[in-house]
């Protein structure tokens, strides 16, 4: 959604071709790692109910809320997940969201489950030698069909060429994850936020999400709530046109990023997935797909009540 006074200049365009190029490995000097940093920004420890066990997070009583004052809107929890909260979004991402009624890059949803069968087998029919190191490992992604799944939508499904939401294109969508949602929701004032749509993406080394905004949903106050697990990318936020230079940030499995209505309507986007720099042999599938790939939820309530 570019504004009038944008202009030619697109400072946003270089940023990301900085980041996305191969040719050399970027400098991440000025890459803000919220772990690290936490200076010009506000910290806010916020209280939460105690079921959040339940959902894998490591946090009963509160949730720590950095806000950079550099980036109006945006909001970064740091992962507030245990590493079996992980593993079960995770394992819900892979086997579970991807089946009807959800939708799927890969046509027919019921061929999801089979996606996943099959990427089990594989990995079970390789020789450990091949999943010894990260060369053969990615070896076997790359030549399992689970490879081509890209996304998946819930509730609320995202029509790609429209940008549309209807009626017409909705099923139910996950309680648990709304429920996971509004804890997040919760923590930065909107305790009545209710998720009704939701795009489950799957990036490799090498993928990138392109510049845009978020402005599809009718209810724009609404944040949006994104999670990742799996490999470490760098996600870049600048402003309303792409004249403006964007930040760069540092983003590590579990980590969650809310964006209310002046951050979603900057425009952002993901130039790199940061390889795995950790070798060692892996034989469960989740554990290999993780450790060569990014799974992001992407939430959003689309209507106004």
């Amino acid at each position: 959604m570019e504004t009038a006074n944008s202009g030619d200049v697109d400072n946003f365009k270089t940023v990301f071709k900085y980041f996305k190029q191969k040719a050399q490995a970027p400098c991440y000097r000025d890459v803000i790692d919220f772990q690290t940093q936490r200076n010009n920004m506000t910290i806010n420890k916020v209280p939460i109910e105690g079921f959040c066990n339940d959902m894998g997070l490591r946090f009963s009583k509160s949730l720590t809320v950095l806000q950079p004052d550099s980036i109006p809107g945006l909001s970064f929890i740091c992962n507030p997940f245990t590493e079996e909260g992980q593993q079960l979004w995770s394992k819900r991402c892979l086997e579970m969201y991807p089946l009807q009624p959800s939708k799927t890059n890969i046509g027919d949803v019921t061929h999801s489950n089979d996606v996943w069968k099959n990427w089990c087998k594989s990995v079970n029919g390789f020789a450990s030698s091949k999943l010894g190191n990260n060369k053969g490992q990615l070896q076997v992604l790359k030549s399992s069909p689970i490879w081509k799944l890209r996304w998946v939508t819930l509730g609320y499904h995202h029509n790609w060429d429209t940008k549309v939401y209807s009626d017409d294109n909705v099923s139910l969508f996950p309680p648990e994850l709304n429920q996971l949602a509004n804890v997040f929701a919760t923590a930065v004032g909107e305790p009545k936020y209710n998720a009704e749509a939701a795009i489950i993406n799957y990036y490799h080394v090498g993928s990138t999400l392109s510049p845009h905004t978020d402005h599809s949903e009718k209810n724009l106050k609404a944040p949006l709530i994104s999670i990742s697990f799996g490999l470490p990318a760098i996600f870049l936020i600048g402003g309303l046109n792409k004249a403006q230079t964007p930040q760069a940030i540092l983003i590590r499995s579990g980590d969650v990023i809310i964006m209310s209505e002046k951050s979603r309507l900057s425009y952002h986007a993901v130039p790199r997935i940061l390889e795995c720099d950790v070798e060692k042999p892996r034989h469960d599938p989740k554990e290999l797909f993780l450790a060569h790939s990014r799974i992001n939820m992407n939430i959003r309530q689309v209507l106004t009540s």
